[in-house]
């Protein structure tokens, strides 16, 4: 037997065929729908149990405020050491690196004329003594008077002299024994030797002042003598040699330049929003490039006035050199302003960090609560905190995984 459907036979087979197969499908539709409203197979939402976790209060500690500077090594006093005098140099003891004391000989000019000026300048010396009659055991140590000179003490007697015997010829002419012209000759004879006296202390005074141009010059003789051999300013190193033997050198030629370095002047530049803080005396932390060693140093000069170019404040620091620093090295250095300003803070474990933003975990009415924070210093296993919690707010310890949820405080520690 045959059906046309849309005027096309089909087979009975066929028809039964899809007719199961789409009653099958509703049977499966039918369970599934019968499961679903029976609630067979649904997981329920079962609460947690709360966490127990460590925390620690926001706290009031003690942080060191301190301003970040840099800067770089300077010698605290640097000297080119040169001649005082024009000669040959004849012998250097010293050279690149070698440590020197203060009063130690660095170099020697030749002598021989300096030692003959100086035999000259005393020859002279004893020629104007002898001009004035004098020794220079009477002139060592004190002041020459010029009573003592031999010119002015013979005219002194000649005054003395014709003083009396004008008082003996007033006395014999009162008694009538003499005439008025043996007074008017003893007048005139006095007179003589009272201007001779003055010019014997002028002529004095002239020799006086010859000897003490005389006794200058021989010093300066000494001196020059003196001035030949160079010598060490200050303890220190040499940083640098000018010169070497055989060198003609004029006056101020260079031979040395020497560095003290046993304390460095670190000079460091300060923000102008920073500078209302430096104060003389404050203490400096530094380090240098390639040293993991931190130095310790204080503050000793601040200029007087901000730069109007840079806008910043030139400070200079003190800093004990132990051997391992070297001038001229730049430095990175905290001037502690503060040592004991009061801030709020946190230990460090209570801190989280993720994709630059800092947290803490706060425990608030029993649940873990996220509150962002802006941080500060860390020092002694502790955080400074800017802003975002309060003291006396509990913070969990060691937070992990914790973001949110009930959490209850183990109170054992």
């Amino acid at each position: 037997m045959s059906i046309f459907i849309n005027s096309s036979p089909v087979s009975v087979s066929n028809i039964f065929k899809e007719i199961s197969i789409s009653i099958l499908i509703l049977a499966l539709c039918a369970g599934c729908g019968g499961h679903h409203e029976s609630g067979v197979g649904v997981e329920k939402n079962v609460p947690s149990e709360p966490k127990t976790v460590k925390a620690a209060p926001v706290t009031i500690e003690s942080f060191e405020r301190i301003v970040a500077a840099y800067g770089s090594l300077a010698p605290l006093e640097e000297s080119v050491v040169g001649v005082e005098v024009s000669g040959v140099l004849e012998s250097i003891s010293v050279d690149l690196g070698s440590p020197v004391s203060r009063g130690d000989t660095i170099a020697v000019m030749e002598s021989e004329q300096f030692e003959f000026r100086l035999e000259q300048s005393k020859a002279l010396v004893t020629q104007a003594l002898s001009r004035l009659g004098l020794s220079e055991g009477q002139i060592e140590g004190s002041k020459i008077d010029l009573e003592d000179t031999s010119e002015v003490q013979r005219a002194a007697a000649l005054l003395e002299d014709g003083r009396r015997n004008l008082e003996r010829a007033r006395t014999l002419y009162d008694d009538g024994v003499v005439s008025q012209s043996e007074i008017e000759s003893a007048q005139t004879a006095y007179q003589v030797a009272a201007n001779r006296y003055q010019e014997s202390l002028n002529e004095a005074r002239t020799r006086l002042a010859q000897l003490d141009q005389r006794r200058a010059e021989m010093k300066l003789a000494e001196q020059q003598l003196a001035d030949t051999r160079i010598i060490a300013p200050f303890d220190g190193h040499i940083q640098r040699r000018y010169s070497y033997v055989g060198e003609f050198l004029n006056v101020g030629d260079p031979i040395v330049m020497l560095v003290r370095s046993d304390i460095l002047r670190l000079r460091l530049e300060v923000t102008e929003k920073d500078s209302v803080l430096i104060r003389l005396g404050q203490e400096v932390k530094l380090t240098v490039t390639g040293d993991a060693s931190t130095y310790n140093g204080s503050i000793k000069r601040i200029s007087p006035r901000i730069s109007e170019q840079s806008r910043m404040l030139v400070v200079e620091a003190e800093v004990p050199n132990p051997g391992s620093l070297r001038a001229g090295q730049f430095a990175t250095a905290l001037v502690v302003v503060n040592p004991q300003e009061r801030v709020l803070a946190v230990p460090e474990n209570s801190l989280v960090s993720f994709a630059g933003i800092e947290k803490v975990i706060c425990v608030v009415d029993g649940a873990a609560v996220e509150k962002p924070v802006e941080t500060g210093r860390r020092q002694k296993g502790m955080i400074e905190i800017l802003n975002g919690v309060d003291e006396g707010d509990m913070v969990i310890l060691d937070p992990g995984n914790i973001r949110s949820g009930k959490v209850i405080i183990d109170q054992s520690t």
